[in-house]
């Protein structure tokens, strides 16, 4: 019978409680409750002691939610809220499936998605998040459960990338449809257009992130160390389109942040947003959509690979290349002008 219990470490920046136990073969195992909390560990423990006393066959469900709440630990808020929609959704399925005989439950779980009409992408997604916390279960040092890799759960590799961006008369209708709006409105709009951050970058923004005697945006400022696992950032440079929006938001500004609605923080602009599209008559466009629309104008103007991915706060160019190598296709003229300014005059 196991001997469950459990250990909280006494040294290191490892805080959480840990749930120690031996093996039917006598193995020493350990996992992490990932609280520091003792009450919420010793519900842990009881939930644990519940899942392992009727077998000792660890099941697919146990893994994703250990995998699952390791992972969350090192979030953000909103990606936390994924990171739980991904669990659950593969519970659904793969709960009390034998992690070394998936073969069935993944036929059933595919088919059950291609039916329901849900993107390959999706599928895609969910999969590589199933393959993710098998690999973690036979990798983990702090959590390892089992001690074979189990069944290697094939993720398409097909990229399923948007290359939705804006042509230029659709920015100039854009840029038409927010003169009549408010201004949080228009600067948000101008430093998506601009700096090509994500949205959730740009409502964080901070009065303190705005060096105008440098004359540009530390996107990263204020965040802190605390080993949370966060989406790129960059610094860029203020254009002069949006000079004027952002020393006024600066002087308005009442909580701190740089775009507010009636004095406090903007914390969403989706009505916004659908209704200037709307205004625009833009259609299949979303907020993240403005990366892509940078970036090929960027490329359109020969920016080379490398700044753009500076830009976007890539963690390699590999991944630009990836996602924004074939766009747009009149990129090429730049190949050609080159080419023709290097011969030009010549004869082979």
């Amino acid at each position: 019978m196991h001997k469950f219990k459990l250990y909280q470490r006494k040294k290191g920046k490892q805080k959480n409680w840990l749930v120690t136990w031996t093996d039917p073969q006598g193995k020493p195992k350990t996992v992490s409750t990932g609280t520091q909390d003792e009450l919420i560990a010793e519900k842990f423990l009881n939930a644990f002691k519940t899942a392992h006393s009727f077998s000792d066959t660890i099941t697919c469900g146990q893994i994703i939610n250990e995998y699952c709440a390791q992972l969350a630990e090192r979030q953000e808020p909103k990606n936390k809220i994924k990171t739980l929609s991904y669990n659950n959704k593969l519970l659904r399925y793969f709960e009390f499936s034998n992690p070394y005989d998936l073969e069935k439950d993944l036929m059933e779980y595919e088919n059950d998605q291609y039916r329901n009409g849900i993107a390959e992408t999706t599928i895609a997604r969910d999969l590589s998040v199933l393959k993710s916390a098998l690999i973690w279960a036979t990798t983990s040092k702090s959590g390892r459960m089992l001690d074979q890799m189990p069944y290697n759960v094939e993720v398409p590799t097909k990229r399923f990338t948007r290359d939705r961006y804006l042509e230029k008369h659709e920015i100039s209708s854009l840029i038409k449809a927010i003169q009549t709006k408010p201004d949080y409105v228009r600067l948000t709009i101008g430093l998506a257009l601009t700096t090509a951050q994500r949205l959730g970058a740009i409502l964080n923004l901070k009065k303190g992130a705005v060096k105008l005697d440098s004359n540009h945006i530390d996107f990263n400022y204020g965040i802190q160390n605390d080993g949370i696992k966060r989406k790129g950032r960059s610094i860029c440079v203020i254009d002069d389109s949006i000079s004027k929006l952002i020393k006024e938001a600066i002087l308005k500004s009442q909580s701190g942040y740089l775009l507010e609605k009636d004095g406090k923080p903007l914390k969403g602009f989706y009505t916004e947003f659908k209704n200037v599209l709307n205004e625009a008559g833009i259609e299949d466009f979303r907020f993240h959509d403005f990366r892509t629309t940078w970036a090929s104008q960027a490329l359109q103007n020969g920016v080379p690979m490398i700044e753009i991915s500076y830009q976007l706060a890539h963690s390699s160019v590999r991944i630009t290349e990836n996602h924004y190598a074939k766009l747009p296709e009149a990129t090429r003229k730049n190949a050609s002008n080159h080419t023709r300014k290097m011969y030009k005059g010549k004869s082979f």
